[in-house]
């Protein structure tokens, strides 16, 4: 049951992104780029945790990397920010799924994907 509380509030880092930025509007644009930024950098920490605890488990870390060159590519196959968005969420819960067994990479999985969320509305959604 925690498991499934920690993965709500996880992905309701996109509400409270929105949220946050429907209270300071007048902060979203000269921050935008240190929100692309965060967002960046919380999808690279969460690709190199799932390197570090995963390794061995070459079937899950081949999953999750596919996942992470797609959206990374997600430019240059011209995808569209919700359609994006869909796959980077999908990416997250198979992420905290593989992750439930190692309670330390489950943690790091959800702090990093509600820093992600935070800075979706700021970024690409709304």
């Amino acid at each position: 049951m925690s498991y499934l509380v920690v993965g709500v509030v996880a992905f309701l880092g996109i509400l409270a992104g929105k949220i946050i930025a429907l209270m300071t509007e007048e902060e979203l644009k000269p921050g935008r780029k240190y929100f692309v930024l965060i967002k960046k950098i919380s999808l690279v920490l969460m690709m190199l945790a799932a390197i570090i605890y995963l390794y061995d488990q070459i079937f899950y870390l081949l999953i999750i990397l596919a996942g992470f060159l797609i959206v990374l590519l997600s430019k240059k196959f011209k995808i569209n920010n919700l359609a994006k968005l869909f796959i980077t969420y999908v990416l997250f819960a198979l992420i905290l799924y593989y992750s439930m067994s190692l309670m330390d990479l489950f943690i790091i999985e959800s702090v990093l994907i509600f820093i992600y969320g935070l800075t979706v509305p700021t970024t690409s959604l709304f």
